[in-house]
């Protein structure tokens, strides 16, 4: 590895959806997890769309694997 490479954790990443209980309409939020399982980030609120849940993990370190 270079020196200017970004060092990669191997997280563990969820992504949840979770029922508001105002209107019963999903909502999605994720989390990391290192590899002995503590919680290490999680989403600061809930998205309406998988998709924005997503871009937001990308944008905390998230690698959508192709």
């Amino acid at each position: 590895m270079a020196p200017t490479d970004k060092m990669r954790a191997p997280f563990r990443w969820e992504f949840a959806p979770r029922e508001s209980p105002q209107d019963k309409s999903i909502h999605w939020t994720w989390r990391a997890y290192s590899q002995s399982g503590s919680l290490l980030m999680q989403a600061d609120r809930a998205f309406e769309t998988r998709d924005e849940c997503v871009q937001d993990a990308m944008a905390h370190g998230y690698e959508a694997e192709e």
